[in-house]
């Protein structure tokens, strides 16, 4: 391998792992977000449910009220289920694991390019590291 070679692949890894380091960030960020888009409803409106029906627990409900009721206890079941269908909390973590690993990759490339820049190391050490990142 040519010295240019080697080194526009190190600089070609650092990119890549940047870009996917990204990638992976936003996607956990976003399924965050879907994760208290879904739970949050949920949460409200089985709290607004429970303390509701728990008040008018001795009233005698008319008939359009407990199919209201119905409905929103079906919403948040829904909602509840739909949350723990796609796991968004396992979707997240695995994302920010990846995107954390994509960050050292390319903290390692940096700290091999600025090595070999400042004549710390020679192209074969650079070789021998960028098959450590591996």
């Amino acid at each position: 391998m040519e010295k240019n070679e080697s080194i526009n692949l190190l600089m070609k890894l650092r990119r890549n792992s940047s870009l996917s380091k990204y990638a992976h960030f936003f996607a956990a960020e976003r399924t965050k977000a879907q994760h208290i888009w879904v739970g949050v409803p949920a949460l409200l409106i089985n709290l607004t449910l429970g303390s509701v029906f728990f008040f008018y627990l001795t009233y005698e409900l008319p008939t359009f009220t407990k199919w209201i009721g119905a409905f929103l206890a079906l919403s948040a079941a829904s909602l509840g289920a739909i949350q723990t269908y796609y796991s968004f909390n396992k979707i997240h973590d695995g994302h920010r694991k990846l995107a954390n690993k994509y960050l050292k990759i390319e903290s390692d490339c940096e700290i091999i390019l600025s090595q070999y820049q400042d004549e710390l190391i020679q192209m074969k050490d650079v070789l021998v590291e960028i098959k450590k990142l591996k």
